[in-house]
C-alpha cells in the first residue's frame, strides 16, 4: 500500500496553501497531488498554476463556480482522480496544514496493518474539546493512532474502500457544514471508528474560512 492521491483545496491563503504544499514535499516522498482552487482573489490560483507548471501539483482544478462549502470541493477533487485512478490512500486537507517530515511513511505503515473497522484518519491530533473525546489508542505496525469521538473533515485519509463506505452519506450531506461531526457519528453507528494520527499542525486555525471558532474556549454549561 504506497500509492496516496491528495486532494486539496484551496481558497485566498496564499501563504497558508504554500506552507501546506512545502510541507506534503518535505516527506521526498512519490505521490500525486490534486488541488481545487475555489477562484482565489489574493494570488493564490497564479501561485497554483506556477506550481502545476514546475510539476510541484499534479493536476489543478476550478469549480464550474465558487462553491460555498469544503465539502463541495473534495467531492469535485474525489470524483475528478476517480474517474481515472484507484489510489491505495485518499487524503483529504485544506490548505492550512504543516505536515510533518515523517508523515507519508508514517501515514503509509499504519495503514499497512490498519485494522478495516478504521472508518477514516486524520494527520491532525486536534486539542481536546467537549465534542471529540478521545475514546483510545490504536497501535498500528508501531504507530499510535487516537480513538476520538470526532475528527476534523479538514483532513482526512481513507482507503479506497473506506471511501466506497462512506460516499452515499458523504454525497447526502455535501452542503452541510457539519458534515464531519454527522459522518463521524454514522460511522460509529455502523460499527467503524475514527482516528487522528498526530501528523500535522493546524497552521490556519485561527483563519478559517468557514467560520470555524472551535479553538475558542468551552461555552459555559457544555
Amino acid at each position: 500500500m504506497k500509492n496516496i492521491t491528495i486532494i486539496m483545496t484551496a481558497y485566498n491563503r496564499k501563504k497558508l496553501f504554500e506552507e501546506t504544499v512545502c510541507s506534503l514535499h518535505s516527506a521526498n516522498a512519490s505521490f500525486r497531488l490534486v488541488v481545487i482552487e475555489n477562484y482565489s482573489t489574493d494570488g493564490t490560483i497564479e501561485l497554483a498554476r506556477e506550481m502545476r507548471d514546475k510539476g510541484i501539483i499534479t493536476d489543478l482544478l476550478q469549480p464550474e463556480k465558487k462553491l460555498p462549502m469544503l465539502y463541495q470541493t473534495q467531492l469535485i477533487g474525489i470524483d475528478y482522480v476517480l474517474r481515472d485512478s484507484k489510489p491505495d490512500i485518499l487524503l483529504l486537507t485544506a490548505d492550512d496544514f504543516a505536515f510533518k517530515p515523517e508523515w507519508f511513511n508514517t501515514l503509509i505503515s499504519w495503514y499497512s496493518e490498519a485494522p478495516p473497522n478504521v472508518a477514516f484518519c486524520s494527520l491532525y491530533k486536534e486539542p481536546d474539546w467537549w465534542w471529540n473525546a478521545i475514546y483510545s489508542t490504536l497501535k498500528s505496525d508501531g504507530y499510535k493512532a487516537f480513538v476520538r469521538r470526532t475528527v476534523p473533515g479538514a483532513n482526512w485519509a481513507m482507503r479506497l474502500e473506506d471511501w466506497k463506505f462512506i460516499e452515499p452519506k458523504f454525497r447526502e450531506w455535501v452542503h452541510d457544514g457539519q458534515l464531519d461531526v454527522n459522518m463521524c457519528e454514522w460511522v460509529y453507528k455502523n460499527n467503524k471508528i475514527c482516528c487522528a494520527l498526530d501528523l500535522a499542525e493546524h497552521i490556519g486555525k485561527f483563519d478559517s474560512l468557514y467560520g470555524n471558532i472551535s479553538y475558542q474556549p468551552k461555552p459555559e454549561g457544555k
